[in-house]
This record gives C-alpha cells, structure tokens and sequence, in this order.
C-alpha cells in the first residue's frame, strides 16, 4: 500500500477504535441513565397513588359503604373485581380484563352508587338491579350487566312482583 494511504488511513482507523471502544461506555452511561430515570418514575407513579389517597367527604364515606365488594359476574362470561383498598377508607380498587382503576365514591342526584377513576376517566356504575363499568373518556360502556347475589336477587324479587296478578 502506498505511504500516503496509510498515512490517510492511520487517523480513520484510529478513530474507528476509539469510537468502538467509547460506544460501550456510552450505552452503559445511557442504560444508567435509563434505570435512573425509571427509579424516578416508579417513585413519582407511587407517590401520584399516595397523594391521590386525599381525604373524602363524610357523603363520600357513606356512599362507600353502599359498594358491592369482591367477585362480580357479567354478561358475555366476564367478570370485574371490586375491592376496598386497606387502610384507605372510601377508596376501591377495581380490576376488569387486565385494567386496574383506583375509584372513589362520587354523589348522585338518582341514588346510584357511583365510583370514578378520575385518571383513566371510568366509572363503575351501580344500582340495584345491575352495575356497569364505563368509560367517560371515550364514551362507551366497557362491561355490562354485572351482578353480585344481592344484585341477582333484587332481580329475581323484581320479577316475582311483577308477574303477581
């Protein structure tokens, strides 16, 4: 090879291995960086949850206790899971196919039991005969016609009154 092209190549391949042997530390520096900024966001989410556990109104607190907990059968064989979140009066956390929402009691004008995720902009919906969970944002229902047995049996009580001559 001629002496000239070596000279020439000698700066590039140089700068070649230096940015070869940089790289890597500049990938570790940015996965550092990466796990840093996911402490941070794990932080901040569970201190958005704490501080979203504010106080309730007393109208708030008597309307949780309205709330029908646990395993909730609905239409289509689905189902959605109701409970009370511990140490955390009046707050619920309710789960539907794989969504998780934290929901607080909100007041009706028609008696209904209504629970609201302010964040994710869904209510679950209760009144005697069935709930519902609903999702104002994009405006539809995402479940129907869910029943615990008290719910059930309001129905079945319904349906007796009415075929009584």
């Amino acid at each position: 090879m001629p002496r000239h092209v070596t000279r020439m190549l000698k700066p590039a391949l140089l700068a070649a291995v230096v940015a070869l042997s940089v790289a890597p530390l500049a990938h570790a520096e940015t996965a550092k960086q990466k796990s840093a900024k996911s402490r941070h966001k794990s932080a901040a989410s569970e201190s958005s949850l704490v501080s979203s556990f504010q106080a309730l109104s007393d109208a708030q607190l008597e309307i949780a206790k309205r709330v029908f907990t646990g395993h909730t059968r609905c239409e289509h064989g689905q189902s959605v899971d109701v409970e009370a979140i511990k140490d955390h009066p009046g707050f619920f956390h309710v789960a539907f196919n794989g969504a998780h929402f934290t929901m607080t009691p909100e007041e009706t004008s028609s008696g209904a039991v209504r629970l609201f995720d302010r964040n994710a902009g869904v209510i679950w919906l209760q009144i005697p005969v069935k709930s519902m969970l609903m999702n104002q944002k994009q405006g539809h229902r995402m479940i129907d016609d869910c029943k615990v047995p008290e719910q059930a049996a309001a129905v079945q009580t319904a349906s007796t009154g009415l075929s009584a001559p």
